[in-house]
């Protein structure tokens, strides 16, 4: 379980402090003292007041976010591990196994976590697919262009996808092959309808007809 990090999330206003609330007692009692009144006369609020609020400095965080935090918890669908995270603060860690980028979570002041956000996960091996296939395209190799699309078709039907990046990029590497005339010497045109195929996958996660019928 990687540690996380910390983004530190906007201030909030601080409370009033001990020296404030005194200073507008002090106030008062001039007043009252000016206008002929005794001092045990003052309001009972304004003494409680000054008896409750803690003192803290600007730069005190801790303070700021009035001691909420997230307590530590793990998810099930990724086992990914979060640790106890101030409140108001968006935690980060790596993405996990397979894929390349940050995870974020926010802790809320309430003390709940949010849904964690996996958009900056890109698949590692979607990435590899996607360079060979550059690669063969800009040096005409077609042999293995064909077992690269084999490969990216077989990969997509069953990758999870956390990143619309990669939907798109992906959506570029299939629009490549089709317009690349030398890329692809067409049989009975059975080569477009397999890469139109490998569309179907970067919208749904079922596969289409035609795609099943080319892995069976």
């Amino acid at each position: 379980m990687h540690p996380a990090n910390y983004i530190r999330g906007p201030r909030l206003p601080v409370a009033a402090s001990s020296s404030a609330a005194s200073s507008s007692a002090n106030h008062g009692r001039d007043g009252h003292h000016a206008s002929g009144e005794k001092s045990s006369d003052l309001p009972a609020q304004i003494s409680k007041a000054a008896s409750t609020t803690t003192e803290s400095s600007q730069d005190d965080y801790g303070a700021v976010q009035l001691g909420t935090h997230c307590e530590p918890t793990e998810e099930t669908t990724s086992s990914l591990g979060w640790n106890e995270t101030e409140g108001g603060v968006v935690a980060a860690q790596p993405c996990p196994g397979g894929y390349q980028g940050i995870v974020y979570r926010p802790c809320y002041n309430s003390g709940l976590w949010g849904a964690s956000d996996y958009t900056d996960c890109r698949l590692e091996r979607l990435a590899n697919i996607r360079n060979l296939i550059y690669y063969h395209l800009h040096n005409n190799l077609i042999e293995g262009l064909y077992h690269l699309a084999d490969d990216l078709a077989r990969y997509l039907a069953a990758a999870d996808m956390r990143s619309p990046m990669d939907r798109l990029d992906t959506m570029d590497t299939l629009n490549a092959v089709l317009q690349t005339k030398l890329a692809l010497r067409l049989r009975n045109g059975f080569d477009i309808a397999f890469v139109q195929a490998s569309y179907v996958p970067c919208f749904t996660p079922r596969r289409s007809r035609l795609h099943r019928a080319f892995l069976n």
